[in-house]
């Protein structure tokens, strides 16, 4: 939920001037070097907690929610060992 909370400005309507830098952007004009870093910066941190999310998601897949889930996911032992 704190991921959609701080992504949520991204998807608001889209107003006229961010509209004429994403343009500039796409053409390769230059571009208010603060406001670019401002974005540079913004999207890392995007990259970032998508990677963390992926991440985490990825480990809890891999290990068992509970103790006893853990318990039976190991491999029978032999019976005089």
């Amino acid at each position: 939920m704190l991921l959609a909370r701080r992504i949520s400005p991204l998807f608001e309507k889209p107003s006229p001037r961010r509209e004429a830098m994403a343009g500039s952007l796409a053409r390769g004009e230059a571009v208010d070097a603060e406001q670019a870093t401002r974005i540079g910066n913004t999207l890392s941190r995007l990259l970032r907690q998508l990677e963390q999310r992926a991440r985490a998601l990825s480990e809890s897949k891999r290990r068992p929610s509970s103790p006893l889930a853990a318990h039976f996911a190991q491999p029978a032992k032999a019976a005089g060992a």
